[in-house]
């Protein structure tokens, strides 16, 4: 039977290049689906000398009411998901496959269904030989070096050093790059086998995967995108308890009687720390592949990163009138607008004002749009962030090789026809 798995369809007619691995990771031979098991061959009736032997009836094996049933069977599924997150720690590829083929044709509900079958994709593809030896490189260099404080930028850093010894693996982000609508969701399950970790969401605001380890877990959220400006990161509001929690009393106070000035610049605490403690606790593992084929990677321990840009002075956050007009009206029919904040970064111009010192200006780093907070920053004012704040890092690879492959390899994910018509045989 062909093959029916998400990674069959992304394989491409690679352009010939000396250093070509031996196996497209992206290929329908290692990223099929679960071969099923052959059952064992029985030697015939003239070659087993015991074929003609009558079972004992004291032998209980041999009743078919006395056999255990296999052990996926006797758990609930919780039970099984948490086994199978301590055997993800090991990052056995194939054991992890025989645990989610255990479990795959029992009757699950849908969140369950969709565990099982996003890490049956994620693992397929860990199967490739290009795959498994790069993430086995990485995890030896995460066990190695690891930030605990900023496990995101660690995590990046090892990811594209383990890329940039083979680059060609980096044309499966190209690839996906004429995903369109699929990208982010194949893009979660590429970064996934990668880094041998487990699939546990599906891009919205809580984690996408997670590396387990014995001690410690990395939650990370992935980002894919073909061009910098509008990065989704993630719903975050203002709460009523927010002051309460990151205000001092006297600050509190202050809040309600202090002067204007005061006022703002309490709001103004509350919002970066809100933001700060809300990310805290998860990671950003983002890819953007340009239209020539540049790949840029981008590590970010957001909420770390927020806090300690913020008393460093490094960003601001303003208010900003809401794009829609929203407003609210209050218990005695004031009409209140609602606001909007934007958090801006502090770089330095290349002047120097009448007193000699670095003339500096804000320019767009995050806003807040319809409860949802975006990365709007551009590539340069990513890079300039990523050496003056902490959790954070950048890095771009250019493509090497011919520039009239990457139409090609964007090109090579099939349409609809493929995708519902074609025949399986």
């Amino acid at each position: 039977m062909t093959n029916n798995n998400i990674y069959f369809w992304l394989e491409a007619e690679q352009p010939a290049a000396p250093q070509a691995p031996t196996s497209d990771p992206l290929s329908a031979g290692q990223a099929g689906q679960i071969p099923p098991q052959e059952p064992p061959q029985q030697p015939a009736p003239g070659d087993d000398p015991s074929a003609g032997a009558q079972p004992d009836p004291d032998d209980v094996t041999q009743d078919p009411q006395s056999m255990e049933e296999p052990k996926a069977e006797e758990q609930s599924f919780e039970e099984w998901k948490h086994n199978f997150l301590e055997m993800a720690i090991k990052a056995d590829n194939e054991e992890l496959v025989y645990m989610l083929n255990a479990v795959r044709d029992r009757e699950l509900e849908v969140s369950q269904r969709r565990f099982v079958e996003d890490n049956i994709q994620v693992f397929m593809f860990r199967r490739d030989a290009n795959v498994l030896k790069a993430s086995k490189e990485f995890r030896n260099l995460l066990k190695q070096d690891l930030d605990r404080t900023n496990p995101g930028t660690t995590v990046m850093q090892h990811l594209t050093q383990v890329l940039d010894a083979n680059p060609l693996l980096y044309q499966g982000l190209i690839k996906l790059s004429g995903t369109f609508a699929w990208k982010a969701d194949l893009h979660r399950k590429w970064i996934a086998a990668f880094l041998g970790a487990v699939q546990v969401g599906g891009g919205a605001t809580n984690k996408d995967i997670q590396i387990c380890e014995k001690e410690f877990d990395i939650n990370l959220s992935t980002r894919f995108a073909t061009q910098f400006g509008e990065i989704n990161i993630g719903k975050w509001s203002l709460i009523e308890s927010d002051p309460k929690e990151y205000l001092k009393p006297d600050e509190q106070e202050s809040l309600q009687e202090g002067s204007p000035e005061e006022k703002q610049v309490l709001r103004r605490k509350i919002i970066v720390k809100s933001i700060g403690e809300t990310y805290r606790k998860r990671a950003f593992c983002v890819h953007v592949v340009s239209t020539d084929g540049t790949v840029y990677s981008l590590g970010w321990d957001l909420g770390n990163s927020i806090l300690e840009a913020y008393k460093a002075g490094k960003v601001v956050v303003r208010g900003r009138e809401n794009e829609d007009k929203e407003i609210m009206i209050g218990d005695d029919g004031e009409i209140i607008p609602v606001i909007d904040y934007s958090i801006l970064f502090v770089r330095e111009t290349g002047e120097v004002d009448d007193n000699g010192r670095p003339e500096t200006e804000e320019v767009p780093f995050i806003e807040r749009r319809d409860s949802t907070l975006y990365l709007v920053a551009d590539m340069e004012v990513l890079k300039m962030a990523s050496s003056g704040m902490s959790g954070m890092f950048f890095h771009q690879v250019p493509y090497g090789g011919n520039p009239a492959e990457i139409l090609q390899l964007q090109r090579s994910i099939p349409g609809l026809y493929e995708l519902i018509s074609k025949q399986v045989v």
